[in-house]
Parts: structure tokens; C-alpha cells; sequence
């Protein structure tokens, strides 16, 4: 069956991210990955995200926590690379340190942010400023 990734790096994820990946499968028919990537084991324990699988849908979804320090994206890239049916990611990326200064260059531990190059479409989440 087709299947839409819905990746996240924080909590909680952006709410119309979230709605959006819903209705995207809806509309392919598809089924629902939810990857949501944390640092520490203790942010895995309470995850609001696990809610979801509780909710009545007609999407079948399925969920998945990622615990580690690596790049989220590598683990992205490698989650599509082991789940060959997935036809579209979409990334929900934690909000930039300091949203007032968009011009501001962001300084990240390096490689910490950059997404690979996926074999699939991308859609990148950005909150609106």
C-alpha cells in the first residue's frame, strides 16, 4: 500500500502539518508513518503524538520514535530507504532558534540540519512568521 512519512523533530508538530499529510493520504489513498525523532529517551515517554493512534480515522496510520542525536534528516533518508513503499515525506522541522531575525544565518552543529537528497517529493514544513 502507498504510504506518506510524516517526519517531526519537536512537540508538539505543527497541527495544519499534520491535517495536511492526513489529507494527502486521503486523497492517494495511502496509509500514515508518523516519525518523530527526539533526543532523549524521557521526550519518547511523553509524546502527545502516540494520541493520534487512539483517534478514530479512516487513514490507517502508524508510529514510530526515533531516539537519537543524529541529523534528523539522515534518519529520514534512511527510513525511506528501508520503507520502499513511501510516495512523499512530509518534514515538520523545529523552529528556527531565533524566528525574528529571518536574515540572521542560523548556526547549527554541523550537519544537523541538512536534508538529503531524498528518492521521493519533499514537502518541507515551514511556520509561518
Amino acid at each position: 500500500m502507498k504510504t506518506v512519512l510524516f517526519a517531526t523533530d519537536h512537540i508538539p508538530p505543527n497541527p495544519k502539518a499534520l491535517d495536511y499529510a492526513l489529507v494527502l493520504c486521503r486523497r492517494v489513498a495511502a496509509r500514515l508513518d508518523i516519525l518523530h525523532i527526539v533526543q532523549t529517551p524521557k521526550a519518547a515517554d511523553s509524546d502527545p503524538l502516540k494520541q493520534l493512534l487512539s483517534d478514530p480515522s479512516d487513514t490507517p496510520i502508524s508510529y514510530r520514535c526515533e531516539v537519537s542525536a543524529e541529523a534528523a534528516g539522515r534518519i529520514i533518508e534512511r527510513y525511506v530507504r528501508r520503507h520502499r513503499n513511501i510516495v512523499l515525506t512530509v518534514f515538520d522541522p523545529r523552529p528556527c532558534p531565533d524566528p525574528s531575525d529571518i536574515h540572521k544565518k542560523q548556526s547549527y552543529p554541523a550537519g544537523k540540519r541538512a536534508m538529503p537528497k531524498l528518492s521521493i517529493p519533499l514537502v518541507l514544513v515551514k511556520k509561518a512568521q
